[in-house]
């Protein structure tokens, strides 16, 4: 990523947060930090219970960090499919 992306990424997500979505700032222990944006969507069918979902800014560091989890997550999934096949 150029700084020109990383500069572009920032603005994005500082937009995102300024139209009133709101960011938490998390640190992943395997991917570091992440600034994901959040929103909180009514169940009609249970008043009291939501449905959050998260996202990051597209090609922002947190995307990326998104994505690098996304196949660490994969190639342990692979290795341990692997292992039961081999016991």
């Amino acid at each position: 990523m150029t700084n020109e992306d990383s500069s572009l990424a920032r603005k994005s997500i500082a937009g995102a947060i300024s139209a009133g979505l709101p960011a938490r700032h998390l640190v992943h222990p395997d991917v570091g930090p992440l600034t994901l944006i959040y929103q909180a969507f009514d169940v009609r069918s249970t008043p009291s219970q939501q449905l959050i979902t998260y996202h990051a800014e597209p090609a922002s560091p947190s995307a990326h960090a998104l994505a690098l989890l996304s196949s660490l997550h994969a190639t342990m999934h692979h290795a341990r499919a692997i292992d039961a096949i081999d016991t």
